[in-house]
């Protein structure tokens, strides 16, 4: 048996749904099947500093690592569902630190989600440090981490809202392969004062890091 855990975490874009208008005071309940539809209209509403995501269907979500859901573990190939389990919470806090973190929004060097990487996959590492050090059209940052360019646009108030689930199979030669299904909303505002307005980010469909367990 091999004496560390490789994980494929892949990423794939996901439309979110729900299904009835309820009070922007109650969360819907966590996603366990892929939404089919695009989520119902909302009454027109003005987002404000203290509700930005007022208007929007993310304002029934989970807010941070707590719309993601992590489902049970199971043994799956040579891992027993311990292994699975710890796996699965790495991937989430993978999620949590890539695209949640306030200093990597703001532009900082996500330092907790380079370490969550597995040190033998050589090729992410470099890919990673050419893109913080000379980014380009081909090595950027924005493959894996969400960033915005501060002089010009800021998150408002202290909470992303998110929704998916992650899920799991048996992988090659028995590597287990994690799926983060899973979108998460930014209400931002530019910072020349102009109009306000949400942004939906999904993450494409995309082959992720493999993440060494500790």
């Amino acid at each position: 048996m091999p004496s560390a855990v490789t994980i494929l975490l892949v990423f794939s874009a996901m439309p979110v749904t729900a299904h009835f208008v309820v009070p922007y005071s109650s969360l819907l309940a966590a996603e366990t099947a892929r939404p089919t539809q695009a989520p119902l209209v909302q009454p027109a509403q003005r987002p404000t500093e203290g509700e930005p995501l007022c208007g929007s269907p993310a304002a029934h979500w989970a807010s941070g690592a707590d719309g993601i859901t992590v489902p049970k573990a199971g043994a799956v190939g040579w891992m027993s569902a311990a292994e699975v389990g710890r796996a699965l919470v790495r991937s989430r806090d993978f999620l949590v630190a890539s695209g949640l973190d306030r200093g990597v929004l703001r532009g900082e060097r996500p330092e907790k989600t380079m370490a969550l990487i597995n040190p033998h996959q050589r090729d992410v590492q470099d890919i990673l440090k050419t893109a913080f050090r000379t980014p380009s059209e081909k090595n950027v940052p924005l493959l894996l981490f969400s960033r915005f360019q501060s002089s010009r646009t800021r998150v408002v108030g202290d909470v992303v809202n998110s929704r998916g689930r992650l899920t799991y199979r048996e992988g090659k030669r028995g590597a287990l392969q994690v799926t983060a299904d899973v979108t998460l909303v930014y209400p931002v505002t530019r910072v020349d004062g102009g109009r306000r307005r949400d942004r939906a980010h999904d993450r494409p469909a995309r082959d992720g890091p493999e993440l060494g367990r500790p």
